[in-house]
């Protein structure tokens, strides 16, 4: 009897702690998808296929009212370059957080930390600035995301990891879109003054065949940079959708499996997916 009572015991005590063990599993899964799709998004976004070194370039010409020359409209645009550099590393930065959390939520995968190796540089670039706070997230986000990729962190850190950097990681990603909407802003103040340019000289050539030259050119570079606002458009959209659900994420950073949670960063995969699946040719 005593032998059967030990026995008894012994499995109240294992389904116990079977059942603390399921407790404290918390379901990741919306957490894990969210975060691995961000992480693609900041990826492609990265991609600037028009930057601050080709709005530089196009302001050479379209601005110029001197230049008679071919030399008079080659311009200096290291700064820009420079910018669209910094401007990828934000984007790196970013995209390593959400790598890091997707780790910490359940991606067995090796994720790349290549893009970590070099840190932004504060300063001023042309006519845009990189702020030394902005500097320093970027930095800090870049050094955690290495240390999460490279060591056995688990979903028990998440939490922790989601409060500390969560403040930091929203501002940035509204420091980025800004930069976006600059760059997209002053892309269309070109298109206004080449439009008035061409009207200009459309009015004032001699004959029929460069009045027709001089709007083909007009009519292909307006398409272009109309694509450009569409492209610029789209990145906008999927850096708030990012925005929107990180900012769910630190409000319930202590509820990470709910249900409700899930059901919204699902909403939020669904329509990132979408809008990556919509990129203008």
């Amino acid at each position: 009897m005593a032998h059967m009572k030990f026995q008894k015991d012994i499995l109240l005590t294992a389904l116990f702690l079977l059942g603390m063990a399921n407790t404290g599993c918390v379901d990741l899964k919306g957490v894990n998808s969210f975060a691995r799709s961000s992480q693609a998004t900041l990826d492609e976004s990265r991609t600037l296929s028009y930057g601050y070194a080709s709005y530089c370039a196009d302001s050479c010409y379209i601005y110029n009212n001197a230049g008679k020359e071919l030399k008079d409209f080659i311009c200096d645009c290291g700064h820009a370059t420079a910018y669209d550099t910094a401007l990828q590393k934000e984007f790196s930065a970013l995209s390593a957080y959400f790598g890091a959390l997707a780790k910490m939520s359940g991606t067995s995968k090796v994720i790349s930390a290549a893009p970590l190796g070099t840190s932004m540089a504060a300063g001023t670039y042309g006519r845009f600035t990189i702020s030394t706070a902005e500097s320093g997230i970027a930095g800090a986000l870049a050094t955690a995301a290495t240390y999460v990729l490279t060591t056995h962190y688990k979903s028990t850190h998440i939490e922790d990891t989601v409060k500390k950097y969560g403040p930091d990681v929203d501002n940035y990603i509204e420091i980025l879109a800004l930069h976006l909407d600059n760059l997209k802003n002053e892309i269309r103040v070109l298109e206004t003054e080449l439009q008035q340019k061409c009207v200009v000289f459309i009015n004032t050539v001699p004959t029929d065949t460069e009045r027709w030259e001089l709007f083909s050119a007009y009519k292909e570079k307006k398409e272009s940079l109309d694509k450009v606002i569409a492209e610029y458009d789209r990145k906008q959209k999927l850096i708030q959708h990012i925005r929107d659900g990180h900012q769910q994420m630190v409000q319930n950073a202590a509820t990470l499996g709910s249900k409700d949670l899930k059901k919204r960063l699902t909403s939020l995969v669904d329509d990132i997916t979408y809008l990556s699946n919509s990129k203008t040719d």
